[in-house]
């Protein structure tokens, strides 16, 4: 057989001088300044000629040993590091946890509490809620049965109150040759019988009014002269208190379809609110003006200022802003009156106060459409 290149090694794995090795580079300094260098180079045994070289190699071998240890135990101790960091976090995230625990199970018991206690909140506001229910229903109908009671009080007072009054009107002329002072007597009685039984004829009018059966007696009227009369009655009135009349209408004629007696009867309330509260020596001003479809009518007094918490108040039944002053006397019936009346209409009705240009007084301002014929009552 031919022989081979390179001598057989031994049985016992010791290969012999001629056999070819892979080591590490013999240079020193390039074992220690690349510690990561390639294990693998070829060297020849044969070129290994003393123990000295042998030795050298030996010693490259072991420095390289104790490099890749050292590498070895610094990568474990950053391991060991990076372990022990990842526990403290873990070790913090279960107390994190832990805390968080505790807290949603606090929170959902003060949440549980809470929701006891508007649990029976709720259940006080629907007792009293009833309560208050059943009390607006006795209100209503001790409404109900005092407006009846008064209603059928006032109604049956008419007729009494009507022969009465024509009983005096007879002696309003003096035809029966009476003292002076019994005439007098007898003239201020039927004054005062003319006013209670118009009070009573308010009432009687506010109450069918609040009934769906109500219905307007419409029929065209001049609004114009309406307002002159009104005025006309008053003068005498206006002139014991030093007071006047300013109206200057746009136009001579303004056709309207009304109900003249209450619209009648609205302008007097306004008139005689106006006198009872103007100051003395100043002027009550109305005024008319056409709008698009309707028109508006405003009656202006200077006098004490209305406070805006009384603005829609006075406008109720038996309300009054000065009700303890014994210098304004009054009932409390025309302005309720008046404002059912004009809604009747189909208009509204308001108050500015203080009426402007000024700061003092009061504006009672109402609307009224051209036509009233069709408006249905929604009361």
């Amino acid at each position: 057989m031919p022989q081979a290149d390179h001598p057989e090694k031994m049985d016992d794995g010791i290969p012999t001088a001629s056999d070819t090795v892979s080591i590490d580079d013999f240079n020193p300094e390039k074992l220690l300044q690349s510690p990561h260098a390639g294990l693998t180079c070829s060297v020849n045994l044969k070129e290994i000629d003393s123990g000295q070289a042998l030795q050298t190699l030996l010693l490259h071998y072991t420095a390289r040993i104790r490099q890749l240890k050292e590498g070895l135990s610094f990568s474990q101790k950053e391991n060991d590091h990076m372990v022990d960091e990842s526990l403290m976090q873990n070790l913090e995230l279960i107390n994190l946890n832990k805390n968080l625990e505790y807290k949603v199970k606090e929170r959902t018991r003060e949440l549980g509490i809470t929701n006891v206690k508007l649990e029976v909140t709720n259940q006080n506001l629907e007792t009293a809620n009833r309560l208050l229910e059943e009390q607006a229903q006795q209100l209503k109908e001790l409404d109900e049965t005092k407006e009846a009671l008064m209603h059928m009080v006032v109604h049956d007072m008419k007729n009494p109150l009507t022969a009465i009054l024509g009983t005096l009107t007879l002696f309003k002329k003096n035809d029966y040759t009476l003292p002076q002072d019994i005439h007098c007597l007898l003239k201020n009685s039927h004054g005062h019988g003319i006013k209670l039984l118009s009070m009573i004829e308010e009432f009687l009018m506010i109450s069918r009014m609040k009934t769906k059966e109500f219905k307007l007696k419409s029929e065209q009227v001049n609004l114009i002269k309406v307002i002159h009369t009104s005025i006309d009655m008053m003068k005498q009135t206006v002139t014991q208190k030093n007071l006047r009349f300013d109206f200057q209408p746009p136009e001579p004629t303004l056709d309207l379809q009304i109900d003249i007696q209450i619209i009648e009867r609205v302008i007097n309330n306004l008139l005689n609110n106006a006198i009872k509260y103007s100051s003395k020596n100043q002027a009550i001003t109305l005024s008319v003006e056409r709008l698009a479809t309707s028109v508006q009518i405003a009656v202006t007094n200077r006098g004490p200022v209305i406070p805006r918490q009384y603005h829609l108040k006075i406008f109720e039944l038996f309300s009054r802003v000065n009700k303890d002053d014994k210098q304004y006397s009054g009932t409390g019936l025309g302005l309720a009156f008046s404002k059912l009346a004009i809604k009747a209409h189909g208009g509204t009705l308001e108050v500015i106060s203080p009426a402007p240009p000024q700061d003092d007084g009061a504006c009672f301002c109402f609307t009224l459409p051209f036509n009233t014929l069709d408006i249905p009552n929604t009361d």
